[in-house]
């Protein structure tokens, strides 16, 4: 800085001979004396602070979007991040959720398992990755580990009908209906009646005191709700009639809900199976080949019309039907799967390996792995394990699979192997 000479010692940081100095040093008769221009510094320093600080926040930023691969990022919420953290975190859940859905496309199963577990580690409220991840303990045989995740969601969860259907089927399929009924119990304490949610809960505590054999309770429970006259209450009184020891009574009521809703197939296919079980195979197959004329783009009606013609003994119709339906619903999967799950119900591997080989192939000229596995399991269930050996190869021949059917195919190989070995 300029030494300059002065008279006096006044100093005036305003002087036009100081403009941008952040300092001044004058020589008095005195001797030297040092101002400094504080407001000038703390201005100064703010504005290279300010600078640094965006720096490297844009640093980070580009270190977290290029190099980690989170193009989610915002530079607002790493620039901000005290203040927008929790920003940050559902960014990340986000992100990781849609890196999981690509990892599972591509059949990397545990990379998949583990950005999920960070989804929902970021985001707790995260619904869809809690239920995907969830989904995926169970395939890998570890129902507990499902149910426990759910559960801790469950607070937030409460309002998802989705999320709660999730939560009873596991509960369902792991046979923990007294579970069912206490954890149906205490959210109907808390969620809102004339809901989705809440019709939903009672739905499902009523089918849990149907699969325990308790009509009364399942039907006081539809009755105190005022659910005994909507289509899924109806249903549920035709099981709880079936259940009682009326199963006419249980046909009556079908048939009547049926007159008054001709489109709904749940209720065509409850009254299909009644009917079935009860022994009017003549009416189930009219009604069958009636569903198929009504809702001829449902698979749901000829699935029936070929099981009808199988236990009927009407080889002819049966295949017939099956050609028709396999011709049909070729590039329908979800239709394939369904008549391939019949195949493995009536012990017919050959109806499986049709609907198999109709079905659209990949790039490289695999069908579906699912209806592969299929097939295994109505070779198995006809006793043609020497096939099913054959079939096992091939699936373990896909490039990937999902736990789901690496558990199932293990488990049908051993079934094979055993009975081969017990037959010689």
């Amino acid at each position: 800085m300029p030494i300059t000479r002065r008279k006096t010692i006044a100093f005036d940081p305003k002087d036009p001979a100081w403009r941008n100095k952040l300092w001044v040093r004058l020589k008095t008769t005195e001797g030297a004396k040092l101002f400094i221009i504080w407001p000038r510094v703390w201005k100064l320093s703010a504005i290279l602070l300010f600078i640094s600080w965006l720096s490297l926040a844009g640093a980070g930023w580009a270190f977290i979007k290029y190099k980690r691969g989170i193009n989610e990022a915002s530079f607002i919420d790493i620039a901000f991040l005290p203040f927008r953290y929790g920003h940050y975190r559902l960014t990340l859940s986000t992100h990781y959720q849609t890196l999981a859905q690509k990892q599972l496309e591509a059949g990397k199963w545990n990379e998949a398992l583990v950005s999920l577990r960070l989804a929902v580690g970021n985001n707790a409220k995260n619904h869809e990755a809690r239920r995907q991840l969830a989904d995926i303990y169970r395939q890998l045989q570890r129902p507990d580990f499902a149910l426990k995740l759910l559960k801790e969601g469950l607070e937030r969860g409460a309002d998802d009908i989705a999320y709660l259907r999730d939560l009873f089927r596991l509960l369902d399929t792991s046979n923990q209906q007294n579970q069912i009924i206490s954890l149906g119990t205490r959210l109907l304490n808390t969620l809102p009646e004339d809901t989705p949610e809440h019709r939903e809960t009672v739905l499902q505590m009523v089918q849990a005191q149907i699969r325990m054999k308790d009509p009364t309770a399942a039907k006081g429970l539809l009755e105190h709700w005022h659910l005994t006259d909507s289509i899924d209450g109806q249903l549920q009184m035709a099981e709880i009639e079936k259940l009682s020891g009326y199963p006419r009574l249980a046909i009556l009521r079908l048939e009547g809900l049926m007159r008054n809703n001709p489109q709904n197939e749940m209720i065509g296919l409850r009254l299909v199976s009644l009917y079935t079980e009860n022994g009017q195979l003549a009416e189930a197959r009219q009604l069958a080949i009636q569903r198929t004329l009504r809702r001829p783009e449902s698979p749901g009606a000829p699935v029936d019309l070929i099981n009808l013609y199988h236990a009927s003994g009407d080889q002819a119709a049966y295949q017939e039907t099956a050609d028709k339906f396999v011709a049909k619903f070729s590039q329908d999967l979800r239709a394939l799967m369904l008549l391939s799950t019949s195949a493995i119900r009536l012990k017919e591997p050959e109806l499986a390996r049709q609907v198999r080989d109709a079905a659209s192939r990949d790039e490289n000229g695999w069908a579906p792995v699912i209806l592969q596995v299929n097939l295994m399991q109505a070779q198995c269930s006809a006793g043609d394990y020497a096939a099913a050996l054959v079939s096992a190869d091939i699936v373990d021949g896909y490039k990937s699979t999902s736990p789901m059917i690496q558990g199932i195919t293990s488990a049908l190989r051993v079934w094979a192997s055993y009975a081969l070995g017990q037959n010689q």
